[in-house]
């Protein structure tokens, strides 16, 4: 998924205003290993079979709602166009892309679903221990 106003790669690579000699220094200064550090949430798709056909706005609602009150705190639902960095420091485990929801088919929807791996993983961790 591309969406303008990503900063995956923030740090990395410049803006693309800047020469091409430039991007090549960086790229020459990066370590021998390749590894670098880059700052982003994640996401996920997932892909549902399901039993009957559906609607992709009737599920979207049915997710919103879900978010609203069973899995308030753990999960979110957006209709905003977010970008990796939108992600950084989110306390929920994930975050449905609204926006993103596909219909496959009658009865196949596709999700994708954002998620700051460090942080969210934390939270849950924290959320799992307070309830023990």
């Amino acid at each position: 998924m591309w969406r303008c106003g990503g900063a995956y790669f923030s740090g990395l690579f410049g803006s693309h205003r800047e020469s091409g000699r430039t991007e090549l220094q960086r790229v020459r200064a990066l370590p021998a290993a390749g590894l670098v550090e880059v700052f982003g949430g994640r996401f996920t798709n997932i892909t549902l079979r399901l039993q009957n056909s559906v609607i992709v706005d009737d599920i979207n609602q049915t997710l919103s709602d879900a978010c609203e009150k069973t899995f308030m705190g753990v999960m979110d639902f957006t209709l905003q166009e977010w970008v990796s960095s939108d992600i950084i420091g989110n306390p929920h485990s994930a975050i449905i892309d609204g926006l993103s929801t596909r219909g496959i088919g009658d009865r196949t929807v596709k999700l994708q679903v954002w998620y700051d791996n460090e942080y969210g993983y934390a939270c849950l961790l924290l959320d799992l221990l307070k309830n023990w």
